[in-house]
C-alpha cells in the first residue's frame, strides 16, 4: 500500500508541475496560422481618447493582449513636448504615461502622444503602428493638418525616420535654443504628416537629431528648411518638398606630424584643395606643397629646428626631425603606378608615383621594351622552343625532353637542356623587314653535331621549320622610344603604345634623383596595354536647361569624376565623351547658382538652399559601341539607349591611333630636356 501511495503522490506532483509550466509559458502555440494581428485598444478599460477639458496626471492604455514597448526614445513623440520627459512604462497588457508633477500641462493646448511602432505584442512582435492618444486641456481639440516630403539633396531619394519640427516661435535661433511645439517623423516614403495642429504661424525644420535632444547641433546634423514661414488656418494648404543636406563643416585639423625628416603633414576634416595657409616662422620658408585628398604635405630641404604654420584660425608649431646619414642612405622607391591594377589605355601615359619629390630624371637610364616570349619550333619528332637571351646576345634552343652534354665551344654554348649560338647565325630572324614569310628553314644542323654528343640529340633532323615568324620576332628583346616628363612626385612615360601588348619599363640606379639627392635602386615593372576596340563612347543630349543659368555636368564612375564640363553662356545640344572603358557610368548635373564649378551645400543661417542636383545612371557601356542618353532636366523621364548600328568601324580606330602621340586636348608641359614631353590629362583618366 505504501508503494502504491508513493507512486500516486509522484504522479500528482508531475501533473501539477506540467500544469504550472503550461500556464507560465508565453510563447506562441504550436501549429495553426501565425498571429499577424497587432494589439488592439480596450476602450472601456483605458483613459478616454480625444477628450476635452482633460488634465490627467497619467494616461492608462489597456490592450487586448500582452504587449511590450520597443525603441521608446525614437518612436514615441509627444507634442507639445515637455522639458522633463514623461515616464512611460508597460506591464502585462497596459501602457502607462505619467506626466512630470513639476511641469503642469499647458492651458488650452491639444496634446498628441504618437506611439509610432513602439507598441508590439509580446509573442509575435506585431506593432500597433500609428496609434495616437489625443486630448485637449481646453474646450476644443485642434484639427488642422499639415504634410510634406523629404528627399536627400544629393541622391534624390526619400529619407525615412527623419525628425520634422514645427516651432510656434519664429526667430532663427529658436532651433538651437528651444524644443519644438510639434514634431513628427517621416515614413518609409519620406512623407510626414502633422495632425491636430492649432491656428498659428510656424517655423519648420527637418533635423537628423543624432543625440535625440530635439535642437539643432550646428555642422554635425543634416537638416532641411523651407524658404518661408507657414501660416496655418482653415484655408491654408501646404505640401512642402524639402531637400535634406549636410552643412558645410568648419575647417578642423584631425592630425599633424613632423616625425619624418623633410616632411610636414596635416590632415583635415575636408578636402585639402581649398585649405589656405601661411608660415608664421621662419619668414623665408618655401617648401614644395602637395595636396592629396584631405592631407597637406610640405616637403622641405632646409636645415631647420621648428616651423610655425597658420591654417585659417589655427596655428601649429612643428618641431622638425633632423636630417641624418640614415635619411640620406635611403633609396627613392616606387609607391604606385597607374597600370598596376588595370590595363593601360593605348592613348594614356604610364604614370609612376615615387616616395619623395623628384628633382631630375636621367632618361638614358630608363629603358622601355617588350617582354620576350618563347616561340615554338617544330620538326617531325620533337618540339623545341627558342628564346632571346639579351644578357648574352644569343638565341637559345631549348628542349625539355632532350638532355644535352655540357660543352663550351668558341661559337656554340651548350648547357643543360639548351643549345645557344650567336645572332650572326640567324640574320634572317633578326633583320627581316617588310612582309614576313610564313616559315623559315634552318638547315645544315651538322654544325651542332660536330660539337655535340650525337646520341643525345639524335631526334633532331637536318632542318627545322619555324612557323609564324611574327611570333618568333616577339621572342627578341626590342627597345621602344618614349617621351617623359615629371610632376612633383610623378614620372610620366608616353610612347606609341601597341594595342594589347606587354611592356617592361626598367629604371637603372640613378634614373630618379629626389630633392634630397637620393636616387633609386633598380626598378622593373611590367604592364599591359588594352586595344582600342575595348573602349566605347557616350553622347549626352541635354534638354530643359535654362540658357541664363550655369550648369556643371559630371561623368562619374561610382564616386569618381571621370570628365567635367561647365556650361555657361550657351548650352550645347550634345556632349561627347570618347574613349571610355567598359563600365556603368552616371551623369550628374548641378545647377551651379554660385558659379563656383562645384556643388554647394545649403546654409540655414544664410538662408541658402543646397544647389539642385540630378543624377542619371546610364546603361552599361559595351566594347566598341556608342551609347546615347537623352537627359531632361525638368522631367522625371531620362532615356539612355544603345544606338542602333553604332559599333565603331576600323577607319575611326585608325584615325584615333594616328592621333595618340599628341591628342588635341592634352597639354604640352615642360619636360625632360631633349625630347617633347607628354603629361596625362588629370581629367578623364580611364585607369
Amino acid at each position: 500500500m505504501n508503494t502504491i501511495s508513493r507512486k500516486l503522490e509522484l504522479l500528482s506532483y508531475g501533473v501539477l508541475l506540467s500544469f504550472l509550466i503550461g500556464c507560465a509559458s508565453t510563447g506562441s502555440p504550436s501549429g495553426g496560422p501565425r498571429d499577424r494581428t497587432p494589439p488592439g485598444l480596450v476602450v472601456e478599460k483605458s483613459s478616454p481618447n480625444f477628450s476635452t477639458n482633460f488634465t490627467p496626471e497619467k494616461v492608462d492604455l489597456v490592450f487586448d493582449e500582452w504587449i511590450e514597448l520597443k525603441n521608446q526614445k525614437r518612436e514615441i513623440l509627444i507634442s507639445p513636448p515637455f522639458f522633463r520627459n514623461p515616464k512611460i512604462t508597460s506591464r502585462g497588457k497596459k501602457v502607462t504615461v505619467e506626466f512630470p508633477e513639476e511641469e503642469p500641462l499647458r492651458e488650452d493646448a491639444t496634446y498628441t502622444i504618437n506611439f509610432g511602432k513602439s507598441i508590439v505584442d509580446f509573442t509575435e512582435g506585431n506593432a500597433a503602428e500609428g496609434f495616437r492618444f489625443v486630448f485637449a486641456t481646453g474646450d476644443v481639440i485642434d484639427s488642422l493638418e499639415f504634410s510634406g516630403g523629404i528627399v536627400d539633396a544629393i541622391k534624390g531619394e526619400p529619407v525615412k525616420d527623419i525628425l520634422v519640427l514645427l516651432y510656434d516661435l519664429v526667430g532663427d535661433s529658436v532651433v538651437v535654443q528651444e524644443k519644438p511645439f510639434y514634431y513628427a517623423r517621416t515614413d518609409d516614403a519620406g512623407q510626414f504628416k502633422f495632425q491636430n495642429l492649432k491656428n498659428d504661424t510656424f517655423k519648420l525644420l527637418v533635423l537628423e537629431d543624432l543625440n535625440f535632444n530635439y535642437v539643432l547641433d550646428p555642422e554635425l546634423e543634416q537638416l532641411a528648411f523651407p524658404d518661408s514661414l507657414f501660416i496655418l488656418n482653415d484655408s491654408a494648404s501646404y505640401n512642402p518638398q524639402l531637400r535634406l543636406f549636410k552643412p558645410e563643416q568648419s575647417l578642423r585639423i584631425l592630425n599633424s606630424s613632423s616625425q619624418k625628416a623633410g616632411l610636414i603633414t596635416t590632415q583635415f576634416n575636408k578636402e585639402a584643395e581649398n585649405v589656405s595657409f601661411s608660415f608664421l616662422y621662419p619668414g623665408d620658408f618655401e617648401p614644395l606643397v602637395e595636396r592629396s585628398n584631405d592631407t597637406l604635405f610640405f616637403w622641405y630641404t632646409e636645415l631647420l629646428d621648428t616651423v610655425g604654420v597658420i591654417y585659417d584660425l589655427d596655428t601649429l608649431d612643428f618641431t622638425l626631425k633632423p636630417f641624418d646619414s640614415t635619411f640620406y642612405d635611403q633609396k627613392v622607391t616606387l609607391h604606385t603606378f597607374n597600370a598596376a591594377k588595370t590595363i593601360l589605355a593605348p592613348f594614356d601615359s604610364l604614370q609612376l608615383s615615387f616616395s619623395a619629390p623628384i628633382a631630375s630624371i636621367d632618361t638614358s637610364l630608363i629603358k622601355l621594351s617588350n617582354i620576350p616570349a618563347k616561340a615554338i619550333i617544330k620538326n617531325e619528332n620533337d618540339t623545341l622552343s627558342i628564346l632571346f637571351d639579351s644578357t648574352k646576345n644569343v638565341l637559345v634552343l631549348d628542349s625539355n625532353e632532350v638532355q644535352l652534354d655540357t660543352l663550351n665551344q668558341d661559337s656554340i654554348v651548350v648547357e643543360q637542356d639548351s643549345v645557344s649560338f650567336p645572332l650572326d647565325s640567324l640574320p634572317t630572324l633578326i633583320e627581316t623587314s617588310g612582309v614576313l614569310p610564313d616559315s623559315i628553314v634552318l638547315e645544315d644542323l651538322d654544325v651542332f653535331k660536330d660539337s655535340l654528343n650525337i646520341d643525345s640529340i639524335g631526334v633532331l633532323q637536318d632542318s627545322l621549320v619555324l612557323d609564324s615568324m611574327a611570333n618568333v620576332l616577339d621572342t627578341v628583346l626590342v627597345e621602344y622610344d618614349f617621351t617623359s616628363s615629371f610632376g612633383l612626385r610623378q614620372l610620366f612615360v608616353h610612347s606609341n603604345w601597341k594595342e594589347k601588348f606587354e611592356y617592361r619599363l626598367e629604371l637603372m640606379p640613378g634614373a630618379i634623383t629626389d630633392i634630397y639627392g637620393r636616387q633609386n635602386d633598380t626598378l622593373s615593372i611590367e604592364f599591359k596595354t588594352a586595344g582600342l576596340d575595348e573602349f566605347g563612347n557616350i553622347a549626352i543630349n541635354l534638354s530643359g536647361l535654362d540658357s541664363a543659368q550655369q550648369y556643371v555636368i559630371l561623368l562619374k564612375l561610382n564616386n569618381d569624376v571621370i570628365r567635367k564640363t561647365i556650361i555657361g553662356d550657351s548650352i550645347p545640344p550634345k556632349i561627347d565623351y570618347r574613349r571610355l572603358r567598359v563600365n556603368t557610368y552616371s551623369i550628374e548635373i548641378i545647377k551651379d547658382d554660385d558659379q563656383n564649378g562645384e556643388w554647394t551645400t545649403g546654409d540655414y543661417w544664410l538662408k541658402r538652399q543646397p544647389e539642385e542636383l540630378k543624377t542619371i545612371t546610364l546603361e552599361k557601356l559595351r566594347e566598341n559601341w556608342d551609347l546615347e542618353a537623352n537627359v531632361f532636366w525638368n522631367e522625371e523621364e531620362t532615356n539612355a539607349v544603345d544606338s542602333t548600328g553604332s559599333v565603331q568601324d576600323s577607319t575611326l580606330l585608325d584615325q584615333l591611333q594616328q592621333g595618340l602621340n599628341n591628342p588635341p586636348d592634352r597639354p604640352k608641359p615642360k619636360g625632360t630636356k631633349g625630347s617633347p614631353k607628354i603629361v596625362p590629362d588629370p581629367k578623364g583618366k580611364n585607369d
